[in-house]
């Protein structure tokens, strides 16, 4: 029965992450494009204790409400995770808030549920949200656990403006099947079928018992043929703790707008650009936050000392990007920039207007791409009407700008 402990110990209680939120979440004050943000930490009262939250803002409580994107994160994750997102979204005009759930990092509780609690823990994240009357509209982003709280809660709140899935589990009971499955096949281990069910059955009962949940409520196909939210999905290649046919079940499920994305990488990777790119892009056309007074690809972090750029597209000198001066502008009038890069600029959700003024400023589809997007260019209404979520198309034409610009690199910009 030790296997089936083990089993039961790494679906309600993995390794739990210790850090300390002043040396690993950004802030508390942070400089975003020239405008004071802050990181305000707060504790809410979810189902079984106290959760920990970070909510990363601008500093102004006279601020105009803006839109904000809630990061969940993996079942032995925690707010920390949330700093990449921050990173790529802040500069574009989207807030960032984050949660540890129940049972990981700082929060209360001995255990977690594999989106099952986690769910009723987003929603008291959400409803504190919207009581402060800072925020408008509301994304989800979450990976693995966090995917399929996300998708569990966009069933019952419709409202949600998108929400990002990066390799959601389809339901709890085919996990499990596939770790005894994968931990008898590399122990070389032969046990009958009925000897399986009885003792995945047992462990059924021990979840129910210790974790204080059904392992049969964990099922998010079920919980994706009544989410109506704009959906982007990714899952990476080489995953072999929750394989791809995962993503793609709940895909074939999802009743609302959906696109899902394909890339290389395990379980816990790094995140490829072009699917970054992709998320930054399909949060600018569901979010639509609004034009900053002064906007800017930059975030700096009160303890890091000297700047520190960062940026939702590729990092690089950003001379170009910062507006162009008046040579540059008379330059750019005479310049008329080829019907190819203008289409692949509005694919990606712009108008065209805005597309030619980019590619007049920047002669490369990937700046002029990046401008616009730290500019928050509005995307073209025809163009959203079309596609809530980024395109399979989109996702591979931004990875063939990627890829292209990298095997041919301007000498301005090496």
């Amino acid at each position: 029965m030790d296997l089936w402990r083990k089993v039961v110990d790494l679906i309600i209680r993995p390794p739990r992450v210790e850090y300390e939120p002043e040396r690993h979440l950004l802030g508390p004050k942070l400089n975003v494009g020239g405008a004071p943000y802050e990181r305000v930490d707060f504790e809410l009262h979810g189902p079984k204790g106290k959760l920990q939250c970070s909510h990363y803002r601008p500093s102004d409580p006279k601020a105009p409400a803006m839109p904000c994107v809630v990061y969940l994160h993996t079942n032995s994750g925690c707010r920390a995770d949330a700093n990449e997102c921050a990173k790529m979204l802040l500069p574009g005009g989207i807030c960032v808030a984050t949660l540890d759930f129940g049972g990981s990092g700082l929060s209360d509780g001995k255990y977690i549920s594999l989106g099952v609690r986690e769910t009723e823990e987003l929603a008291v994240l959400v409803e504190h949200l919207r009581a402060e009357g800072r925020t408008t509209k509301i994304g989800l982003w979450g990976r693995s656990m966090g995917a399929a709280t996300a998708i569990k809660y966009g069933s019952t709140d419709p409202s949600i403006a998108g929400i990002v899935a990066d390799s959601p589990f389809a339901r709890l009971t085919d996990i499990m099947h596939e770790l005894v499955d994968d931990y008898l096949a590399s122990n070389r281990l032969a046990v009958p079928q009925f000897m399986k069910r009885l003792a995945i059955s047992a462990v059924k009962q021990s979840v129910l018992s210790r974790g204080g949940f059904n392992i049969e409520d964990a099922d998010y196909v079920a919980a994706a043929e009544s989410n109506f939210c704009p959906a982007l999905f990714g899952h990476g290649n080489d995953d072999d703790f929750v394989r791809p046919h995962h993503s793609e079940r709940i895909f074939a499920a999802y009743a609302g707008d959906k696109n899902i994305v394909r890339f290389e990488g395990g379980h816990n990777d790094h995140r490829p650009e072009f699917f970054r790119n992709s998320v930054t892009i399909f949060f600018h056309n569901t979010l639509d936050p609004p034009p900053l007074p002064q906007p800017s690809d930059s975030i700096a972090d009160s303890r890091a000392g000297p700047r520190t750029t960062f940026s939702p597209f590729s990092a690089r000198d950003r001379a170009s990007s910062s507006g162009p001066d008046a040579g540059a502008v008379a330059q750019a009038s005479n310049y008329r920039p080829a019907p190819a890069d203008v289409a692949k600029v509005v694919g990606m959700g712009f108008r065209s207007q805005d597309a030619e003024l980019a590619l007049r400023q920047h002669r490369s589809v990937e700046l002029a791409i990046d401008w616009l997007v730290n500019r928050n260019a509005a995307p073209s209404t025809t163009q959203a009407q079309q596609s809530l979520a980024v395109s399979a198309e989109d996702a591979a034409l931004a990875e063939a700008i990627m890829l292209s610009l990298r095997e041919k690199p301007q000498a301005a910009h090496t």
